[in-house]
């Protein structure tokens, strides 16, 4: 199993782990594993696409337009958080970026 591949599958690892942290009310955790998910996929789509290993970057938004997915992070904005529950609101921001990223690049893997 290729290396893009074993990323793609800690992926969905880490997505279904930030689920149960959300549903557990874990918000840090779960806004650190969805973050995990969505670096390791756009790392392993980068390898599908280029077949190279990528260059150690720790930004969704690099990585995104390094795939050429740069604008599937427009739809979320940049709106802060409403305050008063802000950890829980940036952990479900970023579990919904996690979904749609999963969602985008796992057609690339077929």
């Amino acid at each position: 199993m290729s290396d893009a591949f074993v990323w793609l599958k800690q992926a969905e690892n880490d997505l279904a782990a930030a689920r149960k942290s959300f549903a557990d009310k874990d918000y840090d955790l779960a806004l650190q594993q969805s973050r995990n998910c969505s670096e390791r996929a756009l790392q392993a789509t980068w390898v599908v696409l280029t077949g190279q290993e990528p260059e150690e970057v720790h930004s969704v938004s690099k990585l995104a337009r390094m795939v050429g997915l740069d604008d599937l992070l427009d739809e979320f904005g940049d709106a802060p958080p409403a305050a008063g529950d802000a950890r829980k609101a940036m952990a479900m921001r970023s579990l919904q970026i996690a979904e749609r990223i999963m969602t985008e690049v796992k057609p690339k893997f077929q």
